[in-house]
């Protein structure tokens, strides 16, 4: 194995070494999916005439692609731990050039059991490339990068997997009766893929010294039991998993939508699922750039909502409008109306009738959260854990994820299928229906994720922030703000700035306050009030003292109230209480530009500073 000096190659934070493993993970997220959703469109073409079969082997394709994941993901995670993250990629891309020849010769043959046991073979070469691709993107871009990365590696990813899909379609149409063309265009690719490979930057193994266990299971039990001790880490371990279980389903559904429900050639069908993928493209970009240098919590229930508003959309399409329509006609009649208004019922259906179009732009909307819900998951699956456990937390991560996924194409999406004979547009509303439930589990869990999103609002509205010295905030650990206070909106702001959640010293009153208090619960505000009583007061100081010494950040306003002012009032001298005998780094910050604004105590008028 190569175990290389980094220095030898790009120094971290080099593009090139990022830029080269985009473009190896890309081509191997687009031969996967290419691959994969030709052998569906000849498994269609096959059993044309024999539906209940096409539906039993439909969900088997899915479970072949993800049963790999699910057995090799730990040893693929034990590879990006004890050897350099790129020389476990390089072997891997070599294994897809041979599993690719393979594939050419059951497109020559046309054996379509035999390809399936390869779409077995190129998801296991898949599974151990996965936890050194991911794992590698700390060890080639700078902290402050990660978020923007994770962005753009999203993109890429979501764009080759249903571009990849698109073109599986086309090539169908287009090579029905010369099927070898297509394992040959996959050959080239594995060879494309194998020599970029040889371009990303060279990195160390993390672990040399760490030792392969055969039971993976208590590996992976033992990477969850790390990971359940870190809520917020566990908690976008969850999310991944719901996501990428919901995805499989998602993907199949629409599918079998555009050719079942609205007619379409496996062309057609292709593009419908392009149309999520430039969906997810734009939508993982947008959460990268607008994260910023930082990770915005605030996107996960926002992209959840929005997954469950879109797909709820796409499997009603007009027959709310259609029910109601005919409420109205059975009402029109009684009245003795009916014929007036029966040509004017049919033109109202026909023209709020999901058509192609319609259904292609719910699809992109639909994507579009999709990259708002994943990327700051991703981001925080990434940075979360310690340097030497990263591979096998991911591993873990991805064990967990595929389990979701096989569970849900082979138990849930076949049971809403062929047991119970849903339609795919029903799939879909089951799908929105669940995700609607996600959704105000996640703000149950998280309800902090709110109030980082109405920061992010009011910062990209109201307010425009420019931060000097973010670098001084501790990645990890416990850690004392100490700040002006300007106006009502300082908290929003200064948990605006940073992606460590922040408890704050409050005014005790406010806590009694309906609205106010309700915000200052969510965010395990501390009260404190100089008209407490000492023992009070101390206990609040303790509270705060505590929570740093336990590596969480507490922010005081020193000044102890709302300048009046605009001018900076005496600090008061409990920031130092907190600190007595606490091993932990005081950060000063300065607010400034408030002043000014309805939130604070000045009479200049409202203003957009934008």
């Amino acid at each position: 194995m190569d175990n290389s000096n980094p220095t030898d190659s790009q120094p971290r934070g080099s593009l090139r070494g990022f830029w080269s493993l985009f473009v190896t993970q890309f081509q191997g997220a687009f031969s996967d999916n290419l691959f994969r959703y030709v052998v569906l469109f000849m498994l269609t073409a096959h059993f044309a005439d024999d539906l209940d079969q096409r539906d039993k082997l439909i969900p088997l394709v899915g479970a072949l692609f993800v049963l790999p994941f699910v057995v090799f993901s730990m040893v693929g995670g034990f590879l990006a731990d004890r050897f350099s993250k790129r020389t476990v990629t390089i072997a891997t891309k070599v294994a897809e050039v041979v599993i690719m020849c393979v594939a050419l010769a059951g497109f020559v043959f046309d054996q379509i059991y035999f390809l399936l046991a390869v779409i077995f073979l190129m998801a296991s070469q898949s599974a151990f490339f996965s936890p050194s691709k991911y794992g590698i993107l700390p060890e080639l871009l700078e902290e402050k990068r990660l978020s923007w990365g994770n962005g753009i590696f999203s993109a890429g990813t979501m764009i080759a997997i249903i571009a990849g899909t698109g073109l599986a379609g086309f090539l169908s149409d287009s090579f029905k009766e010369g099927l070898h063309w297509i394992g040959i265009i996959l050959v080239g690719l594995s060879l494309i893929g194998l020599f970029t490979s040889t371009y990303i930057t060279k990195v160390p193994p993390a672990n040399p010294l760490k030792k392969f266990k055969a039971n993976f299971f208590g590996e992976v039990f033992r990477q969850f039991k790390k990971v359940r001790k870190d809520r917020v880490l566990f908690l976008a371990v969850l999310g991944n998993v719901y996501f990428w279980s919901l995805g499989i389903v998602l993907q199949t559904s629409v599918l079998l939508y555009g050719k079942d429900l609205l007619n379409l050639s496996d062309t057609g069908s292709g593009i419908l699922q392009a149309c999520m993928a430039i969906g997810i493209g734009v939508g993982s970009f947008m959460a990268g750039y607008l994260s910023g240098n930082k990770i915005e919590y605030g996107f996960i229930p926002l992209g959840a909502l929005g997954i469950g508003v879109f797909s709820f959309l796409v499997a009603v399409g007009a027959f709310p409008l259609q029910f109601l329509v005919a409420e109205i006609s059975t009402l029109q009649e009684w009245l003795g109306y009916r014929d007036l208004i029966e040509e004017n019922i049919a033109n109202v259906i026909w023209n709020q009738s999901l058509d192609v179009y319609q259904a292609g732009m719910w699809f992109v909307l639909l994507g579009v959260m999709c990259g708002f819900f994943i990327v700051p998951i991703m981001a925080i699956i990434q940075k979360r854990p310690a340097p030497d456990e990263k591979g096998g937390v991911i591993a873990m991560e991805t064990w967990f994820t595929n389990v979701g996924m096989l569970v849900a194409i082979q138990g849930i999406y076949t049971l809403l299928t062929v047991v119970l004979g849903f339609a795919p547009d029903k799939v879909l509303l089951v799908c929105s229906i669940a995700t609607f439930i996600a959704t105000a589990y996640i703000i149950y869990l998280l309800p902090d994720s709110l109030v980082r999103l109405l920061g992010f609002f009011t910062t990209k509205t109201i307010y425009r922030l420019n931060i000097v010295g973010r670098d001084n905030i501790p990645e990890r650990g416990g850690a004392l703000f100490v700040c002006n206070h300007l106006s009502f909106i300082d908290v929003l702001l200064l948990q605006a700035s940073t992606d460590r959640p922040i408890r704050f010293i409050m005014y005790a009153g406010y806590m009694k306050q309906k609205v106010m208090g309700t915000f200052a619960r969510i965010m395990k505000c501390i009260p404190i009030s100089s008209e407490s009583r000492p023992r009070d007061l101390i206990k609040s100081l303790k509270v705060a003292s505590q929570a740093i010494r336990d590596g969480e950040v507490v922010c005081i306003f020193a000044e102890g109230q709302i300048t009046r002012t605009g001018q900076m009032l005496p600090f008061r001298r409990g920031y130092e209480k907190i600190m007595k005998d606490v091993d932990a780094p005081i950060v000063p910050i300065h607010l400034d530009g408030v002043w000014g604004s309805i939130f604070s105590y000045s009479r200049s008028r409202f203003f957009f500073k934008l």
